[in-house]
């Protein structure tokens, strides 16, 4: 997208100056079921890359310490499925996290190959002060997660989950041809089957069904006028594994594993530089995932629990767009593997009240010579708190906080013969807030 900027729009760009100048989340649907199929996007500062991790309000509030190795709550689901078989009867747990995100570009400074600052000439600004605007907003993201003991052995499950997603958008500043909007939607359903193969001993398995759709805007600097944009969509497969394993009484270990999902997204790409629409087609490997988790029960009143978490974001080293009338676009991300590492406990303050707290290091699997203003990410700092309340035999209350410390991301993208450079650091920060409910029919 960034590479359909050509040389002779930058020049009449920066003859035009002040010109140019002048130019000119996701919905969530109410009630359990259908909060759960809801489309999401999320600001892309929620995880590393665009990860979402708000998969459950019980794990969040222990900043998802332990949550491979269940007794947390039915959303260790989504880190590991054999967590399924510490739940009898028939259950389901819906949450509802709100990530309140913000990424904003400071002192954002672009000059063509031939050496004109775009700044200078009043484009996007004439004081190296200029910023992006707020690229992040509040954005609701639904998880739901069902399961069913069948007989003493076998346990089925179904999750509803948005693992993926990012939405950005910024004001008319310099960085426009570098991205001004994106939106990356994803929605995984995942039937599951856990075996319950020992008093000791759970292993389970299941199917992804993931649809994965997108939207990439680039603008011409200083405006928000759309220089490119590309758009697709395609449905993909994977599956999930994972056991638990009790080493005492009171000690659970748990791994999980998420495959990556391979989509070919089919669409449009459209450019302004020469008016045209093509049809496009680029293929995206949404990366794999594994948790491994330890919980262990101090007492009658305390518990502690950790957790790391590998993501192979190193299978993101490029996107390449295929169009029909423009040949191949390419965009380098060369991103390398994320890594998530959490530590948390939990109370019970009483029997109705259980008390969560928890912290966490995450390293961004964006690289500093590739950062850019579309995930201008970097590592950060979880501290959560949460709580569950026993509202009555059948119906369970969650609520839990988190606040996210997160690195300023340096940009520093050269320019080219047909890109102008970006140079910004971004001041990022994450709130969520998460409620939830754990219903035993």
């Amino acid at each position: 997208m960034c590479a359909m900027v050509n040389q002779s729009v930058v020049r009449s760009i920066a003859d035009k100056g002040q010109e140019m100048k002048s130019v000119g989340k996701a919905t969530v649907v109410a009630g359990i079921a259908a909060c759960a199929l809801t489309a999401i996007s999320v600001p892309d500062v929620s995880a590393g890359g665009f990860a979402v991790r708000e998969q459950s309000t019980e794990l969040q509030g222990m900043s998802f310490a332990g949550a491979a190795a269940g007794s947390i709550g039915l959303g260790s689901m989504y880190f590991n499925p054999a967590t399924i078989t510490q739940h009898d009867g028939l259950v389901s747990d819906s949450n509802l996290a709100f990530i309140i995100a913000s990424s904003e570009a400071k002192g954002a400074t672009a000059t063509t190959f031939g050496g004109v600052s775009l700044n200078g000439l009043g484009i996007g600004g004439s004081s190296e002060n200029i910023g992006s605007g707020i690229l992040g907003d509040v954005a609701p993201v639904p998880a739901s997660y069902y399961s069913y003991q069948w007989n003493e052995m076998i346990y089925l499950g179904l999750s509803l989950n948005a693992p993926y997603g990012l939405e950005t958008k910024s004001g008319a500043y310099v960085g426009g041809p570098h991205g001004y909007k994106s939106r990356i939607t994803n929605i995984v359903a995942t039937p599951t089957v856990g075996l319950k193969l020992s008093e000791q001993l759970s292993v389970a398995a299941g199917v992804q069904v993931s649809y994965l759709d997108g939207r990439l805007t680039t603008a011409f600097p200083g405006t928000q006028a759309t220089l490119t944009e590309v758009e697709g969509d395609d449905f993909g497969v994977g599956f999930v594994a994972g056991l638990t394993f009790d080493l005492t009484e009171h000690t659970t270990v748990g791994v999980g594993f998420r495959s990556e999902m391979e989509h070919t997204l089919k669409g449009s790409f459209f450019t302004a530089t020469v008016p045209t629409t093509t049809r496009m087609t680029a293929d995206v490997t949404l990366p794999a995932q594994a948790t491994v988790s330890v919980s262990h029960q101090l007492n009658e009143q305390f518990k502690v629990a950790a957790s790391a978490e590998w993501t192979d974001w190193s299978t993101l080293q490029s996107l390449i767009i295929q169009t029909t009338a423009l040949g191949n676009i390419t965009q380098t991300f060369d991103w390398q593997d994320g890594w998530f590492f959490s530590l948390g406990g939990e109370y019970a303050y009483t029997d109705a009240l259980t008390l969560r707290a928890g912290v966490a290091y995450e390293l961004t699997p964006v690289t500093d010579l590739n950062r850019g203003p579309r995930v201008p990410d970097d590592d950060r700092v979880w501290v959560s708190v949460g709580g569950t309340y026993d509202w009555s035999d059948w119906i369970t209350l969650h609520g839990a906080y988190t606040h996210i410390f997160v690195k300023d991301g340096n940009v520093n993208l050269p320019a080219t013969p047909l890109v102008p450079s970006l140079t910004a650091s971004f001041e990022q920060s994450v709130d969520i807030v998460s409620i939830g409910a754990t219903l035993k029919w």
